[in-house]
């Protein structure tokens, strides 16, 4: 069922009554190492998904964890879809391994990796967290005027 637009914050309320999520990403040089915030989401959400087969994707998770459709194969997209669509315990087993090798990249450890990556570009004696709040609540933000004050220098 095609819904047409919808409030961002009825969003959630709509794919949690989805039984899977479908990603179908082409194969082409602005994709193949794209990562879709959507499948976060759906994986957090405990949805079995449905993706494109892209490097990036394989990376990060196996073929337990995700349905995997070859990309630019309407074909084969359709047939996973209908696969897991009648097969609730596959999508549960799915659904709980995506979320198992999702915990080793999911944003509160990438985010101290990045801040890490920071400190070790601006060198010791700077904490990189404290350039930025609201970094705990999944978004990073400009410095507050009274830290705005301090320059960044490189070493």
């Amino acid at each position: 069922k095609l819904l047409g637009k919808v409030l961002p914050t009825e969003v959630p309320a709509w794919v949690e009554k989805c039984d899977i999520g479908v990603l179908p990403l082409r194969r082409d040089i602005f994709l193949y190492f794209a990562f879709p915030n959507k499948l976060s989401e759906y994986i957090i959400m405990n949805k079995a998904v449905v993706i494109s087969r892209l490097k990036t994707i394989r990376h990060y998770f196996s073929e337990e964890a995700l349905a995997y459709a070859e990309p630019n194969a309407p074909g084969d997209l359709a047939r996973q879809m209908v696969r897991i669509y009648h097969d609730r315990e596959l999508r549960a087993r799915l659904a709980a391994r995506a979320k198992e090798e999702y915990a080793a990249i999911r944003w509160d450890v990438m985010k101290r990796r990045y801040l890490d990556a920071i400190e070790d570009l601006i060198g010791p004696g700077h904490r990189a967290a404290a350039l930025f709040h609201g970094a705990e609540a999944g978004c990073l933000e400009e410095p507050s005027s009274k830290e705005s004050s301090h320059s960044i220098s490189r070493p």
